[in-house]
């Protein structure tokens, strides 16, 4: 009697050093930063919940603060999302095209992100110089501005980087 092995899975393709580099860096550190975000937010606001019920006296910061750490959840994400193709979009153009035309919209999508991208950085860093010259800071936290508008530089260059070395992918329509 002979035993043989049996498979239930094909075969993992490998994976390229430089997409699994670029995974960490656009996928997996955003998720763990986003985890940590999360988790500070839900602190500050049981913090909140329970000065302002149980001592009557609530974290005079706490709305603010929470509105940074979502917004800046948001922007460091959408490196994420780009790098695995997730942003919504209208495929019923795209459902009866032909494979020329749907590599077509697929390079248009791609090129006009990065474009936009560009565009968006361009004018943050403009707004970001004016918060850091003059040192101006939030009404109740007191956090210089240029933090909470530096999510969206940051945010923006994450996604044009993954466009970047993601475009292949935007013309096939095939990401991993």
């Amino acid at each position: 009697m002979v035993m043989s092995e049996v498979h239930d899975s094909p075969p993992a393709r490998p994976v390229a050093p430089q997409a699994s580099v670029a995974r960490f860096i656009l996928v997996q550190i955003p998720h763990v930063v986003c985890g940590v975000l999360l988790l500070a937010a839900v602190a500050i606001n049981v913090a909140n919940v329970v000065g302002r019920y149980v001592f009557s006296a609530p974290v005079p910061w706490a709305e603010e603060a929470l509105i940074y750490i979502i917004v800046w959840g948001v922007f460091i994400s959408i490196g994420s999302i780009t790098y695995q193709g997730l942003h919504l979009r209208m495929d019923l153009l795209v459902l009866g095209a032909s494979k020329q035309l749907k590599m077509f919209l697929g390079g248009l999508t791609a090129v006009l992100i990065l474009a936009c991208s560009i565009f968006v950085m361009t004018q943050t860093s403009k707004i970001v110089q004016l918060y850091l010259g003059s040192g101006e800071t939030s009404m109740g936290a007191k956090i210089p501005l240029f933090i909470p508008h530096s999510a969206l530089l940051v945010g923006f260059a994450l996604m044009a980087v993954a466009i970047v070395i993601r475009f292949r992918s935007y013309l096939t329509g095939k990401f991993d």
